[in-house]
């Protein structure tokens, strides 16, 4: 399963190059692209064991959700509600990976102060540091607050 879902990291983290960029063109691209690439593979049967197929298809019909709510909020250019629903992908998109057991890469789970979500913002990256793609700061790297897990 972890090949699989490439595609889906991939997509994310072109999506969080538009949001640091503030590119509403580049997002709408990226998350139609993206919204094809999970219908494509929703239906895929990846596994024998039934409660792992259920995984995988809740997993990527909630992705699937959540970046609606990107789109919608991408069109509407409200800052405010596409910062939640890039935080709710990033959640589901954790949720997805930790449920099939990802291994193929470490994935970096990121968080900063946000004035939209009390918690702070979640996303995700393959690097250990990075900048916030949802602060207008983009010199300053921040380090990872936690890892999907370690690859030996």
């Amino acid at each position: 399963m972890d090949h699989q879902v490439q595609p889906i990291i991939t997509g994310y983290q072109e999506l969080l190059k538009g949001v640091a960029n503030k590119d509403t063109s580049y997002i709408k691209e990226t998350s139609f692209a993206l919204l094809t690439v999970l219908d494509s593979i929703a239906g895929l049967s990846l596994s024998t064991d039934t409660a792992l197929q259920s995984n995988w298809v809740t997993g990527v019909g909630n992705i699937s959700a959540e970046l609606q709510g990107v789109v919608e909020s991408n069109t509407m250019q409200d800052a405010k509600e596409l910062t939640l629903s890039m935080n709710m992908t990033a959640v589901q998109i954790l949720q997805l990976l930790s449920e099939i057991g990802y291994k193929e890469h470490n994935i970096y789970i990121f968080n900063a102060p946000n004035e939209y979500i009390e918690d702070g913002v979640y996303w995700l990256s393959l690097l250990k540091n990075t900048v916030n793609p949802f602060n207008e700061d983009k010199k300053k790297e921040i380090q990872a607050v936690g890892i999907l897990q370690e690859m030996k």
